[in-house]
């Protein structure tokens, strides 16, 4: 089934376009889903069969770095996963498990590097000793590299570490970062910075009572503030709270629903639980004191359940219904600037009690100079074929990212001349699977004027970079804060739309990297041209029961070679057909006595490539 989601007319100007067509018109969200909330810092899935994905050598541009079978990178804001160490080398980490079959006992963070020349080897184990979950990633000024995550051994005592690696060392060295908190904190995140380059400050949460935690200052989940000057080896600050950041505006704040950048001497903390204010906190002194500014406020201040009214609320013209809060979908991103200014950046949300409206549209965007209440909202899943409507298939809450809306997972930098850079994933409303679920693809939007106006987004899954385009599901993108270059993108890629525990059986997904020209929003290294064929190719009938035609018009004399793979990367058919002249063919295969399931149908003819994914019913 499909549904639409109206866009109101267009205004004038780009800023003005994006606060208009991503800002929904009462009555068109219309689908409401159970909110995600208190995640297991654990992360425990039901067993799924494994499968293999068709193998690296159908990928075109991209250059795959990586592999996880635990598919969920983040449960709101993913934080840095990519990091400039200078001199044209690069380092790259995500969220790594392979044996599902055991519940991921080899959870961590996976880590590769980039030598100026050539990426490592795919790594088949994480970089921290004992299983862990949920790393974030930071490159001190000194060109330290950091990761921190949390682990237990028992499931209900939970531990942050900082695993650090010095310029010129190969080994990682584990720091526990101290903690009086019953059960623990869950959910790191990492920034480096300090007048020397040797400050960590890192922000969790305590770990909820049903994962043994227990209420802390009022709080179940209560956001801290940690500080080390040296590196990671002392911690002169210790379960902080900082103010304005407690029980007098949240009741909880949830895992990884907050971002935190330091750049120098200044650090900020964003605030972006759904149930309570968007906020910024931000140090200009290493962490010593800090500032709370609301960049939106939400209504129900330290909101504990138990009803409200539409009297308690402002009225919304635009909210779905009269009990819609909006507010943020709990990820987002920071850029401190060249001046020190705060740029921040997250994805729009209605709630109500128990309820999110997945099918809410547009990437906000603030920065320090604003005046009070004003958000710009500057970009989003796009309507393609220019109706006026977004067009989703399936059910969305099939094939969701936790509470990301429908453009979110934005990941924002800046460069040496002050250009704003903000990546995110978005719904192609024009791009399905055979299942009627849309895939999300990777858009960028530059600003060069400060923040003040923004380009039309870009897709950065096209022809140009990927091969199989089409049907590429891409999340989770990271990019540094501080941009060179070039804009240094890691992000997560299958054919699946969704995680694992919502939709899929559990197949390996690609962790991907593209070197992206920042001028042109082009691939620029890595990459030879993609060859493309004339006019269209299409297989019909898709699905099919076993036989079907492979149709497609030719614009050179060649030799054509058909080949057809399972998702194990095996090749089950191949046909060979003489030279055939320009113009269009008709070639009939035959896939009856094969198993049910999806098959990639390759065409070479005269050394350009087509590649199609099939469903055998």
């Amino acid at each position: 089934m499909k549904r639409t989601i109206l866009l109101p007319l267009l205004l004038l100007t780009v800023s003005a376009v994006f606060s208009q067509q991503f800002q929904l018109a009462k009555g068109t969200l219309q689908h409401q889903y159970p909110r995600v909330a208190n995640q297991s810092p654990d992360g425990a899935w039901p067993p799924h069969q494994a499968t293999v994905p068709p193998s690296p050598g159908y990928r075109a541009l991209e250059e795959t770095i990586g592999h996880t079978t635990f598919d969920l990178q983040s449960i709101g804001s993913l934080g840095r996963r990519v990091g400039d160490l200078g001199g044209g080398k690069l380092s790259a980490i995500w969220h790594f498990g392979a044996d599902q079959a055991n519940n991921y006992p080899d959870r961590g963070a996976a880590y590769n590097a980039f030598d100026g020349t050539t990426w490592g080897p795919e790594p088949t184990s994480s970089v921290e000793e004992t299983r862990s979950g949920y790393p974030s990633f930071a490159v001190s000024p000194n060109g330290t590299e950091v990761i921190a995550s949390h682990k237990s051994t028992t499931g209900s005592n939970w531990i942050l570490t900082v695993q650090t690696k010095k310029p010129g060392e190969t080994t990682w060295t584990e720091h526990e970062i101290p903690s009086a908190v019953t059960g623990g904190p869950v959910w790191a995140k990492v920034a480096a910075g300090g007048p020397d380059g040797n400050t960590l400050h890192v922000v969790a949460v305590t770990v909820a009572a049903m994962f043994g935690g227990a209420v802390y200052e009022g709080m179940e989940l209560h956001p801290l503030y940690w500080r080390s000057t040296d590196g990671g080896a002392t911690w002169d600050k210790q379960d902080i709270i900082i103010p304005g950041w407690d029980s007098t505006f949240y009741h909880e704040v949830g895992g990884e629903s907050y971002a935190i950048e330091a750049r120098g001497e200044t650090v900020v903390i964003a605030s972006l639980e759904s149930w309570g204010d968007v906020a910024i906190y931000k140090s200009i002194d290493n962490g010593d004191n800090w500032a709370r500014t609301i960049v939106h406020d939400f209504p129900l201040d330290a909101y504990a359940g138990g009803g409200y009214t539409a009297d308690d609320i402002p009225d919304d013209p635009n909210a779905p219904t009269d009990l819609a809060i909006l507010t943020s979908d709990g990820s987002g991103s920071l850029v401190i600037d060249n001046d020190g200014k705060v740029h921040l950046f997250f994805s729009w949300l209605y709630v109500v009690e128990n309820g999110v409206y997945l099918d809410m549209n547009g990437v906000a965007y603030w920065n320090e100079d604003h005046a009070p209440g004003q958000i710009d909202t500057i970009a989003g899943a796009e309507d393609y074929d220019g109706d006026g409507l977004i067009t989703i298939g399936g059910d969305l809450g099939d094939y969701r990212y936790t509470n990301y809306n429908l453009s979110s997972g934005t990941s924002a930098g800046i460069d040496a001349d002050g250009n704003l850079y903000v990546v995110y994933s978005a719904i192609r409303e024009d791009f399905a699977n055979t299942e009627d679920q849309n895939l999300r693809h990777l858009f960028v939007v530059k600003s060069e004027d400060g923040g003040l106006s923004w380009s039309a987004p870009f897709d950065l899954i096209n022809e140009e970079t990927t091969l199989d385009y089409e049907y590429i599901e891409a999340a989770y993108p990271a990019i540094p804060m501080q941009i060179g270059e070039n804009i240094n993108l890691v992000y997560m890629q299958d054919y699946m739309p969704g995680l694992t525990p919502t939709d899929n059986t559990v197949d390996p997904q690609n962790i991907v990297y593209l070197k992206l020209d920042k001028n042109t929003f082009g691939m620029i290294s890595g990459a030879k041209e993609l060859p493309v064929i004339a006019g269209s190719a299409v297989l019909v009938p898709n699905p099919t029961s076993g036989l079907l035609k492979l149709q497609y018009v030719s614009s050179a004399v060649g030799s054509v070679q058909i080949s057809v793979y399972n998702l194990m990367g095996e090749q089950v058919l191949v046909s060979q057909e003489a030279t055939q002249p320009i113009g269009q063919h008709s070639i009939a295969l035959d896939l009856t006595g094969h198993p049910a399931g999806i098959y990639l149908v390759k065409m070479e003819i005269g050394g350009q490539t087509f590649t199609q994914k099939i469903m055998k019913k």
